[in-house]
């Protein structure tokens, strides 16, 4: 449970940072783990993966406009029920949504 907690606090701020930083700063942050007698937390932070475009745009909405990330849920469920009735009309509308809110 503790090293559950400190992955996630860890991962928190790694998720935070510029992308051309993450790479760098998980692999202090699991040295410093495994320096410290935590293989398993270390192991655990030197598995994150750098985050896609799409992951950091998330990221940076939920870290500067968490009311952000619900409107995102909704779009996603959106565009994919559109996607699946083959809407190409309301697929277009979406996309431009999409547009405007990732802007």
């Amino acid at each position: 449970m503790v090293v559950d907690v400190h992955v996630t606090a860890t991962a928190l701020e790694l998720y935070g940072l510029p992308p051309e930083d993450f790479t760098a700063a998980r692999n202090l942050a699991a040295k410093q783990a495994n320096d410290a007698g935590e293989g398993l937390v270390g192991a655990e932070l030197k598995a994150l993966r750098k985050p896609t475009l799409a992951a950091r745009l998330a990221n940076l909405t939920v870290h500067s406009d968490p009311s952000g990330v619900d409107e995102l849920r909704k779009l996603g469920e959106d565009l994919r029920a559109t996607h699946r009735a083959s809407d190409r009309r309301r697929l277009r509308e979406l996309t431009l949504r999409r547009h405007g809110i990732v802007r």
